[in-house]
């Protein structure tokens, strides 16, 4: 069984039935998988956790709690890097993600690839798909 999904996701909550697959197969809410997106979305940069509390209108506590799920979930990876690094990527990709200083590090948080998107679910759906004629072979 193998999942083929455009490479662009980025218009994924106007289609439902990616946008609710990919919450039932990852395990999220409408939250959770919305701070993903947004991450997929700066993908060049990656964001601190200030910029999805702008980006997403929600607390610094929830995101925080959605990062926590996304990383436990394999689909976020977290970086550590200088103030001074991250604004020459956003002066280098022309995106408007600086912070107002160059002293001190933050964590990046990033969507990891459609590749290993694409991979995670395959192997989610062979797992289920598993434990199904499992069941069905024993009932």
């Amino acid at each position: 069984m193998n999942v083929s999904i455009s490479p662009s996701l980025l218009e994924l909550e106007e289609n439902s039935l990616v946008f609710n697959s990919l919450k039932a197969i990852f395990e999220l809410t409408n939250k959770q998988l919305d701070c993903f997106l947004t991450l997929r979305l700066k993908k060049k940069t990656g964001s601190c956790i200030k910029n999805l509390v702008d980006n997403t209108k929600s607390e610094r506590s929830i995101i925080q709690k959605h990062l926590k799920v996304l990383l436990e979930r394999g689909l976020v990876i977290r970086d550590s890097v200088s103030l001074t690094e991250f604004n020459k990527r956003c002066e280098d990709y022309n995106i408007d993600n600086k912070m107002n200083t160059n002293k001190g590090y933050l964590y990046i948080y990033s969507a990891i690839s459609d590749e290993d998107i694409l991979d995670k679910i395959n192997g989610i759906l062979k797992e289920w798909k598993k434990n199904l004629e499992n069941f069905l072979i024993e009932n």
